[in-house]
């Protein structure tokens, strides 16, 4: 008969090897041993084996439990690798600080104390009292005004370098806060501006966008800075006037060539001055897209002023055409600033004149209007353009007959 242990080795020689659990392999040699290990400080003047006991205590439940082979209720033997001591009340009791091994916390402890940030009114305050009382400042204004003095060529040792570093920053963009941000703020103040509760408000008002009034004696800001932004604006429109009408103007490649001065007839004396005298070229080009391409080039200014009185911002229907408009408004100024600026819009209507046979009190008025030359200048434009052509002609063909060939234009 055989062994049933045969039977089962040759069963399990059949059977496929168990599966490994998944997980992290544990090496060998490794386990955690759970018995408790006695330190090696017991020399230590403050160590005590019933702080490690109590420690210990949740790993060996056995302690202080009566045994129930024992009736008395003391504790029985204790499989542990050396010997307790007999159960006594001090044995349950805490370790005091002093014999304990656990460090303790230095009572020196330096917490980061909270920082106060100050507001920004609190700032402006400080700031405005430091200033006045400290600086001997008047006002802030003063101050300002005195960071904002200019600073001339070759004056590198009167000025501190921080301060021309700042002021550099600050006037050419390249600081947080820019120059119109501060200029808005004034202009858009609630103070700068006459409120109706205020004595002589309306006077106060209608000082705003004043063309003769000096900005230092009106009070309110808001009018201040209007009025002197007024008479830039007007002082500025005047100098783009006299470069239109001065013949000295350069178009460029980019812009159409318009003669600025077109003269009737010719004398000696313009001759001498190589004056621009009208010809038939003139007339035959005449394009009022190349004004518009010439003014906003020339006086981008002029320009935008027409746009905003001729031009309307909402979208609504435009019974003419404002380019037009705007071209004969900044001719008619042209006129106005000088008699000879007749080559943008007056010398061709002038002769428009002429070929339609306008009535004399038309002409008249257009002409006071500075839309065209007088009828004068007109009638000797023409008879200079004859002229001209007709020597023109004679001329080509008294070359085509030396050539012995027929040449007209």
């Amino acid at each position: 008969m055989s062994d049933p242990q045969d039977g089962i080795g040759s069963i399990h020689t059949f059977m496929p090897p168990p599966k490994q659990k998944s997980g992290r392999p544990i090496p060998k040699n490794t386990a955690l041993d759970t018995n408790p290990s006695i330190p090696a400080s017991q020399t230590h003047p403050g160590y005590s084996i019933h702080s490690h006991i109590l420690i210990l205590a949740p790993l060996t439940p056995a302690v202080g439990l009566p045994s129930p082979n024992n009736a008395s209720g003391t504790p029985s033997k204790i499989n542990v690798p050396f010997n307790l001591p007999s159960a006594s009340p001090s044995m349950y009791i805490p370790p005091t600080p002093s014999c304990s091994s656990v460090p303790l916390q230095s009572a020196f402890v330096h917490k980061k104390q909270p920082r106060n940030y100050c507001s920004k009114r609190q700032k402006i305050t400080l700031a405005m009292d430091y200033l006045v009382n400290h600086l001997k400042f008047h006002s802030v204004a003063e101050f300002f005004h005195e960071y904002l003095q200019q600073i001339p060529r070759g004056s590198s040792t009167e000025f501190d370098d921080a301060h021309r570093a700042s002021l550099l920053a600050f006037l050419q963009r390249r600081a947080k806060v820019k120059p119109v941000d501060i200029v808005q703020r004034i202009f858009n103040h609630r103070y700068s501006f006459p409120s109706s509760r205020s004595k002589n408000t309306n006077e106060e008002r209608s000082k705003s966008y004043s063309p003769s009034l000096s900005p230092q004696d009106i009070s309110y800001a808001r009018c201040s800075l209007s009025t002197w932004a007024t008479q830039l604006v007007g002082d500025r429109a005047y100098c783009d006037m006299y470069n239109l009408t001065h013949p000295s103007i350069d178009s460029g490649g980019d812009t159409p060539n318009i003669s600025v001065r077109l003269l009737a007839s010719s004398n000696g004396c313009t001759r001498a001055k190589s004056a621009q005298i009208v010809t038939k070229n003139d007339l035959l080009s005449f394009s009022i897209s190349d004004r518009v391409i010439f003014f906003k080039h020339h006086a981008p200014l002029l320009w935008y002023l027409t746009e905003c009185m001729a031009v309307l911002r909402n979208t609504e229907r435009k019974h003419r055409p404002p380019h037009i408009v705007q071209v004969a408004a900044l001719s008619s100024f042209s006129m106005a600033h000088n008699q000879y600026a007749n080559g943008y819009w007056a010398m061709q209507n002038g002769i428009w004149h002429i070929a339609c046979q306008s009535h004399v009190d038309v002409r008249r008025i257009d002409c006071h209007k500075g839309g065209s030359v007088h009828n004068t200048t007109a009638r000797k434009a023409l008879e200079t353009i004859a002229n001209g052509l007709l020597n023109q002609l004679r001329q080509d063909i008294q070359n085509g007959l030396n050539a012995s060939e027929m040449r007209y234009r």
